[in-house]
């Protein structure tokens, strides 16, 4: 299965696009993405993993990778807060924010499903948010993780 991130005029995006998109989530709070599936889909979903990539030279992180991973996961599975990195779920015209946590898009194995993904035909493109609500808690931090969508 084959997802590409596309942009509103259906081409793949270049690096410095997907910078932009990285800044709106941070200065937006939330980010909408568009894909393009090159298959038919059956029903994919989305989860984490620690980022191949700390960011540019100038803005490099600070955490491991995995301890940013960690990290938000563990502020999704904080049952006492709403803070956290989301994905929106829409079904039957209802959208729902789900977060990213142990239980639920921590690793291929419980992904979150997209439901908006579900059953396309090949060539489809499609959108989706991805969220990210802060801890007032914690006055300022970068997550560098990695996203991933898959169908298998």
């Amino acid at each position: 299965m084959s997802f590409t991130f596309v942009n509103n005029e259906g081409v793949a995006l270049s690096s410095s696009e997907i910078k932009t998109i990285l800044s709106d989530l941070d200065s937006l709070g939330e980010v909408t993405l568009n894909i393009y599936t090159s298959s038919a889909t059956s029903s994919p979903g989305i989860y984490l993993t620690p980022s191949t990539n700390l960011g540019e030279v100038d803005y490099p992180g600070l955490n491991s990778p995995h301890s940013d991973y960690s990290d938000l996961l563990l502020m999704g599975s904080n049952e006492e807060t709403t803070s956290g990195l989301k994905v929106t779920q829409v079904e039957n015209n209802v959208e729902e924010d789900v977060r990213f946590s142990f239980e639920r898009g921590a690793a291929y194995a419980n992904k979150i499903p997209i439901p908006q993904l579900n059953e396309l035909n090949a060539g489809s493109s499609v959108s989706f948010k991805l969220k990210y609500e802060a801890n007032p808690n914690i006055l300022a931090r970068r997550f560098y993780v990695g996203v991933n969508i898959d169908d298998s």
